[in-house]
């Protein structure tokens, strides 16, 4: 299709090269253990869309050349750290990742390329957003800057009352792609889990946590709900105006009121207007149990070998500073649309036996 791009002749298979080296040690008679990994995987000569002349009458053509590199240390460390099996234990499990992306290659030797809100450039983190820096609301039409007699403008259209302050990063009198920044990354730092469990006589108690650290996020729906005059042309379920209107999922005092019939656009998702900390720590599950093995009244069936009862609590809380609903509900782009399903606590109530 000519809105989709040319696929051309001559497309070969994307391959990746990967290198890893493992170090495992145990200490203390086993009751400390740990696993450090690195690795570097290259994915290499990757098909991405690279824009063409107009007179072809594609959007662009696909053709192979990208490539990405993923470097990273993963570390997983257990540790007994009380061991008692008939008074009180505690034995501990911590395992994190901590990766980082670089864009090594670009097709036709290009050093940038644009990819629908993403500017990917060769020596740079290729999960990084690329946004407008809002810096407010023009509150009159005299707030809007003019230089050697022209207006501040967004590719033509002069600035007005009710429309947002973008910063003019080159100072040239018009706001374009070039004013965009490249900053906050769409994937954590480092994540990975903390895992405890305590056991005191017939009692144990599990504590399993996950967390993600350093990632950030754009909440494409709160830019939606304020931009339904833009979005209601689009042929998708968002451009319903009403879909989200019984929902107070948006805190509407965190952003300013512009004025929505503005040519200027003034809710366009990429700036960093919506652009959150989506950082957070996970309980992930709970369990409490307890051994009725030895009951009294359990000791005349011979052939029981255990008897256990417990409860267990799932996806018990989330700490984080993001609005949206659960911040592992954002996409693998770094966008949160408000349309998956939250990770709902659940309890559970069991019983084990075993003849």
């Amino acid at each position: 299709m000519y809105n989709r791009g040319w696929v051309g002749y001559g497309l070969e298979w994307a391959y990746v090269d990967q290198y890893e080296v493992n170090f495992y040690k145990s200490f203390i008679k086993n009751r400390v253990t740990a696993n450090l990994s690195f690795y570097q995987r290259d994915n290499k000569n990757q098909i991405v869309l690279v824009p063409v002349p107009e007179e072809y009458g594609y959007v662009g053509e696909f053709k192979n050349g990208l490539a990405i590199r993923n470097r990273g240390i993963d570390l997983d460390f257990m540790a007994r750290v009380v061991d008692k099996p008939e008074n009180f234990s505690w034995t501990t499990n911590v395992n994190l990742n901590i990766n980082r992306n670089e864009v090594t290659a670009l097709p036709n030797k290009l050093n940038q390329l644009v990819i629908g809100d993403r500017l990917l450039e060769v020596g740079k983190a290729g999960d990084a957003f690329w946004l407008y820096q809002n810096e407010g609301i023009f509150k009159s039409d005299a707030e809007v800057p003019v230089s050697g007699g022209v207006k501040l403008n967004f590719d033509g259209i002069p600035f007005q009352y009710g429309d947002p302050r973008w910063r003019d990063q080159n100072n040239d009198s018009q706001i374009t792609e070039l004013d965009k920044i490249v900053i906050g990354n769409a994937l954590p730092k480092v994540f990975g889990g903390f895992n405890n469990r305590f056991s005191y006589k017939n009692i144990d108690l599990s504590i399993d946590l996950y967390f993600a650290l350093g990632q950030k996020a754009i909440n494409e729906r709160a830019a939606n709900k304020y931009n339904f005059i833009n979005n209601e042309s689009n042929n998708s379920i968002s451009s319903i105006r009403e879909i989200f209107h019984w929902q107070q999922d948006v805190d509407i005092s965190k952003y300013p009121l512009y004025n929505v019939w503005s040519s200027i656009n003034p809710y366009r998702v990429d700036q960093d207007l919506f652009l959150e900390d989506a950082s957070f720590l996970k309980i992930r599950g709970v369990t409490l149990g307890y051994s009725l093995t030895k009951a009294t009244f359990l000791e005349r069936v011979k052939t029981l070998r255990r008897a256990y009862i417990y409860a267990t609590v799932n996806n018990l809380y989330t700490f984080s500073k993001f609005s949206g609903r659960d911040p592992e509900l954002v996409n693998f782009n770094g966008y949160y649309d408000g349309y998956g399903m939250p990770l709902t606590p659940t309890y559970t109530l069991g019983f084990k036996l075993d003849l």
